[in-house]
């Protein structure tokens, strides 16, 4: 009778510890978008746009998805100060102020360091069915999809993701057919994603995957990359807050360290030599093979989210923002800096092949029939007056870059004003 008794006390306290974590996970459910910043690295990589912010619920309704690299995830200097300053959930990037701003649902698919490949295809759509596969969440398409193109790497990234997983199984002289090419995107892109993706009874467990942490997490995905810091500028700027250009610096550090000094606020700033450019170290068919891969991924895109309006957002890099000069000093210090006219050859280098890049992008969208903006015009004029990237990780934007982004957007799609939608001409 007594063992009779303890099973059945036992078969009791496990009853109540699976209904009370069966309660835990219909309540966690519900409160996603509530999660602290700094836990969102314990949620499934797939759920991510679930635990943003930037939206009036857990399941946005005639919402805005921003795909793309890390601008489209917010990565940025801003990022890390919310994110270590705070157990809330605060905004740090374009989605929080476009939602601020307008009120509507805004999430982000965006993937630090991709391409297009996974930037366009692979990440929304897989975040997108697996969602829809949960049995506590229902996704509609986006009503709109905000597509931003970078041009300080996207194309760098499209041509090393292509080489990696196209060359060895793929036959590289059919790259160019596009029925050939969509192929490769749902065989090697859409199905081999990175993330997983069971489809067990387990995966509808959120709160206990939650619990038990995640081993790949937001965290990852959202920390500024070691190598954009250069030793020789944070030294430099420990010593010289402000940046501003001195001759005298030649005789402290190497050259190679000022490559690229620009006018703010008609001050001589200096700007890390890791800051991107346009693709100007790129070969033709390196370029064309870049902007091929764009193209037929925001074709699949749109071809995929056919219930969803797409719009391309051209984001210039870093280095198109600023008027770069090569600063009037002491002839022989002028000669140095000046490499025997390197230097003045790279400056034009990088505006016309931005230019060129945005008008490529430009004629892409309109063969497809898609919206199209260049931000560059905003951001150059910005540009003019302060830094609107991070202070030492300049290849991501700072608080006002990202608002500004976000302001150019809404004025130009959600306000009705009028401005210039095609490219701006340097």
């Amino acid at each position: 009778m007594k063992f009779l008794i303890e099973n059945k006390n036992i078969a009791l306290l496990f009853a109540s510890i699976f209904l009370f974590i069966f309660i835990l996970e219909i309540f966690f459910t519900k409160v996603l978008n509530k999660l602290p910043l700094k836990f969102h690295g314990l949620i499934n990589p797939r759920l991510f746009a679930l635990v943003q912010s930037s939206k009036n619920s857990v399941i946005p309704e005639n919402y805005i998805a921003l795909v793309g690299d890390s601008n489209a995830a917010g990565i940025g200097e801003f990022y890390e100060a919310q994110k270590n300053n705070t157990l809330d959930n605060p905004g740090f990037h374009s989605a929080h102020f476009i939602h601020q701003k307008t009120r509507l649902d805004v999430i982000s698919f965006g993937a630090a360091g991709s391409g297009s490949l996974r930037g366009l295809v692979a990440e929304p759509i897989n975040q997108y069915l697996y969602i829809n596969s949960m049995l506590a969440f229902s996704l509609e398409q986006p009503k709109k999809i905000l597509v931003y193109f970078y041009a300080g790497n996207d194309l760098d990234n499209n041509v090393k993701k292509v080489e990696y997983y196209f060359k060895d199984l793929y036959d590289i002289n059919q790259i160019y057919h596009p029925e050939y090419f969509r192929n490769f995107i749902e065989e090697a892109i859409v199905k081999n994603h990175p993330l997983p993706n069971s489809g067990s009874v387990w995966s509808n467990f959120i709160f206990s995957e939650f619990m038990v942490g995640g081993i790949k997490n937001l965290y990852n995905q959202y920390t500024i990359e070691k190598d954009t810091v250069n030793n020789n500028f944070f030294n430099l700027k420990t010593h010289n807050r402000n940046l501003q250009w001195d001759w005298d610096l030649l005789s402290e550090y190497p050259v190679r360290t000022f490559s690229n000094i620009a006018v703010i606020d008609e001050k001589e700033i200096l700007l890390s030599s890791r800051t991107q450019t346009p693709s100007i170290e790129m070969s033709p068919e390196q370029i064309k093979l870049g902007f091929y891969v764009f193209e037929q991924s925001l074709q699949y895109l749109s071809e995929f989210f056919n219930k969803s309006e797409v719009i391309v957002i051209h984001i210039p890099s870093p280095l198109s923002v600023y008027k770069l000069v090569l600063p009037k000093g002491p002839l022989l210090l002028q000669k140095i800096l000046s490499q025997e006219g390197k230097y003045e050859t790279r400056l034009k280098k990088i505006q016309n092949v931005g230019n060129a890049t945005c008008l490529e992008i430009e004629r892409i969208t309109n063969k497809q029939n898609i919206k199209f903006l260049d931000i560059t015009h905003a951001f150059k004029n910005a540009g003019k007056k302060k830094i609107i990237h991070g202070r030492l990780d300049f290849n991501h934007l700072s608080k006002s870059g990202y608002e500004l982004l976000s302001d150019s957007i809404i004025q130009s799609f959600f306000n009705g004003d009028s401005i210039q939608l095609g490219c701006y001409s340097s």
